[in-house]
């Protein structure tokens, strides 16, 4: 994924996130737990 395309890091429950993507009208994309200390680091938070 693009992440220049990401327009919201939305937090979930248990540590994991949802992405909102420009183009996905009404889409949350889940990020696992597994993934979400990657995108943490990625983005700083």
């Amino acid at each position: 994924m693009n992440i220049e395309k990401i327009r919201e890091i939305i937090p979930w429950f248990n540590g994991t996130y949802n992405l909102v993507v420009d183009g996905l009208t009404h889409t949350e994309i889940p990020v696992s737990r597994q993934q979400a200390p990657k995108l943490r680091k990625l983005f700083d938070i």
